[in-house]
């Protein structure tokens, strides 16, 4: 009976303090006036002016992050940095791109395994 006590006193404990992984929320800058939120396993990207630039080295801090499937670039932010969601290498994901964003940066979408939509005319891309 004892033990019992003490297991059912464990699991008690153990579910007061337990964390929903979903409500667990990670944001920060990815511009001077951009930000970034995940919210279960979508990344929103919002804010105005353009996105910072990245490199193989320096990834952008949501690419590829904790499964995340969908991103949607918001209305207000006007360019996509250089490798912003290079790292992003699942297959399926999907992101979805404002008409107010008229310039993509350099291998900004280098293997991206998903769908691009933009929801305005087409922006300019950088050249390699």
């Amino acid at each position: 009976m004892k033990k019992l006590f003490v297991i059912l006193l464990a699991l008690s404990l153990l579910t007061a303090y337990a964390v929903p992984v979903n409500a667990v929320e990670l944001s920060g800058q990815c511009g001077e006036n951009v930000t970034w939120r995940l919210e279960g396993s979508i990344v929103y990207i919002s804010g105005t002016g353009p996105m910072y630039d990245y490199s193989e080295q320096n990834p952008s801090p949501f690419a590829g992050r904790m499964g995340a499937t969908k991103y949607f670039i918001e209305e207000g932010v006007t360019s996509i940095g250089d490798y912003a969601f290079a790292s992003n290498t699942s297959a399926g994901q999907q992101i979805t791109i404002a008409g107010s964003v008229t310039e993509v940066g350099h291998k900004a979408f280098n293997h991206i395994y998903g769908y691009v939509t933009f929801l305005g005319s087409a922006p300019t891309f950088a050249e390699d």
